[in-house]
This record gives C-alpha cells, structure tokens and sequence, in this order.
C-alpha cells in the first residue's frame, strides 16, 4: 500500500471514529432527552390527576326527614274570580293537600261606590256588588276549607281590601268612634267570619314579627309574603332588592320571578304567581297590564328550606296534575 493510500485510509478511520463518537453522544442525548421526556409526562399526567374528586352520590342516613306543601294564591278579588281558574287550582289543592295556605290579597274587589278615593280616571267597576263580593269570598273560603280543613290559613290585607275602612273614614268624617262602628258592621273580614273560621288576617298597616320595615306582611319560615304598596314593570327585581330575602308577593296579577345573590355566598329570590281573577279588568279600560293567572307552590323541609315555582294556569288549565302524574 502507498503512503498515499495508507493516508487515505487513516484519514477515512478518523472520520468514522468520529461519526462513531459523534452517534454515541447523540444516543446518549436522546436517551437522556427521552428520559427527561417522560418525567415531564409523568409530571403533566400528576398534574392532570388533581386532589379534588368529585364526590359520589351521598347515601341518605337514616330516615328522610318530611317535607310538606306551602300554596300561596291571591288577587282573588270576590265576584271577579275567575271560574275556570279557580277551578283548576282547588283541583291541584286537592292533589296537593298544603300543610300552609296564604293569600297574598284582594280578597274582594271592592269596585264601585267603594272604590270613590281613587284618581281622576280611575273607571269603577259596577257590575257586581259589595254583596256579591261578600258571598263570593264566602264561597271561595268555604271550598278551600273543606278541601284542606287541616291547613294553617293566613290571609293578608290587599289594597282593595282596605277600600272598605278608607270609605268608613270618609264617611264618617274621619271621626274615630263612628268610623269604627261603621267599619266593624262592613269590613271583609268580619263578613266572611275569618276568625270563627281559624283564619288569621293580616291588617295592611300593622307590623308583624321580625319584618319591622314592611307592614301588613308575614314570615313563614325561610320566605316572606306580602300585598306590596305599588307595582313596576319589572317588580320581582325590585322586591328582590328592597327585601334582601325570600318573598312572594301578590298585587301585579304578573307572574314574575327573579333570584338574587351577595357576595358573602347568600342567594334569595322574588316570586309573583299572578291572580286567580279575570285577567282583564274594567278599571283597566284599555291598557294592556299583561296579567296572568296561577298560584305559587313550595315544597318546604323541616328545616324551613324550600324549594318554590310559580304554577302557571292556562287557559283554565293547571299542568301540575300531569307532572305528579308523570313523577
């Protein structure tokens, strides 16, 4: 062999020496890297296994404690009380069978001469009495008693309820002693015997319980009820701000609801059922109130939780029976 190609050769040695070398170190690192590699994996995969586990289903201890059903209803108004409507929803009460029955207002329609204080053009209502009122109220409470004679009833003070005392007033002069008398011989309450029925009433402008800032209203466990002062577009938004709690509420014949919540976890809300009466009023004339009609239902725990849904009646029809049917 010459020098030549001894050199050659040599030289082609070196050079596969060092693309021999040159492998090696990047077995080595890819070995390393792939090492590395699955450290990161592990490392991400730990990652993804978080220490938060969603838990499974918890198993009741014991037995359930009961739970019982709380209806509030209103806006009846006496002799306006629609049929239909009200006969869908004492066929949900006899399904239902509440342990609490509140209305929430306007037992009677008070329309007419009753009705003399309100604004400049204001349409009374004269197509039904004060009488009429009267026996249908006493109707209405009759049913509602033989269907459920275990109930707590409560029955709070409408707006048009109280006509009845603002006409006494004015009639008498304002003098206390005659306007009382009057008052006591005409007043919703007493011609419709809510006491001797065990039905407790609520006076529109007397404060009762813990609700200081809000006459003529109830707390019955966790929820509020009332006939409110006034009426807004948007109410159930507004009485879920001005109150701070649970609160149904009558007035608006508007089936309404809005929840609410604070920063410190805490959540209520505001619920209007709308009316049991016809939907479209004489006092009304022309404006188109959007009134609906239903009633408010509450599924209630011992505890005093609830869980509450507005109760749609439509058309003269309660769905209510199909869904405990299909439950």
């Amino acid at each position: 062999m010459t020098l030549r190609k001894k050199a050659g050769a040599d030289k082609q040695n070196q050079q596969i020496q060092k693309l021999e070398k040159k492998l090696e170190e990047t077995q080595r690192e890819l070995k390393a890297a792939e090492l590395i590699n699955k450290e990161l994996e592990q490392i991400y995969k730990d990652g993804l296994v978080s220490k938060f586990q969603i838990p499974k289903q918890r198993k009741p201890r014991g037995k359930r404690k009961k739970s019982f059903y709380r209806v509030a209803f209103g806006d009846t108004h006496g002799a306006s009380l629609d049929p239909d409507a009200w006969a869908a929803f004492v066929g949900d009460l006899e399904k239902l069978r509440p342990r609490e029955l509140i209305h929430l207002g306007d037992i009677i329609d008070a329309g007419g001469w009753l009705a003399q204080h309100q604004t400049l053009g204001y349409l009374a209502e004269v197509e039904t009495s004060y009488a009429d009122d009267i026996n249908a109220a006493n109707q209405m409470w009759d049913s509602v008693q033989a269907i459920c004679p275990e109930s707590s009833i409560y029955a709070i003070e409408g707006n048009h309820d109280m006509r009845v005392e603002k006409w006494c007033i004015s009639q008498t002069l304002r003098h206390q002693l005659d306007s009382r008398f009057l008052f006591e011989l005409l007043a919703p309450q007493n011609l419709t015997f809510l006491e001797k029925r065990g039905i407790q009433y609520f006076k529109r402008d007397q404060v009762y319980g813990e609700l200081k800032n809000n006459s003529g209203s109830i707390m019955l466990g966790k929820c509020a009820f009332t006939h409110p002062q006034r009426a807004s577009k948007h109410h159930a938004s507004k009485m879920a701000s001005d109150w701070g709690c649970n609160v149904v509420y009558g007035h608006t014949h508007r089936r309404d609801y809005f929840p609410a919540s604070n920063a410190h976890g805490k959540d209520w809300s505001a619920w209007s059922p709308g009316c049991l009466c016809v939907t479209r009023k004489y006092w009304h004339h022309s404006e188109n109130f959007n009134h609906n009609q239903g009633y408010h239902l509450q599924i209630v725990q011992e505890s005093g939780d609830f869980l509450g849904i507005n109760i749609p009646i439509l058309g003269g029809k309660s769905y209510l029976s199909d869904l405990l049917g299909a439950l």
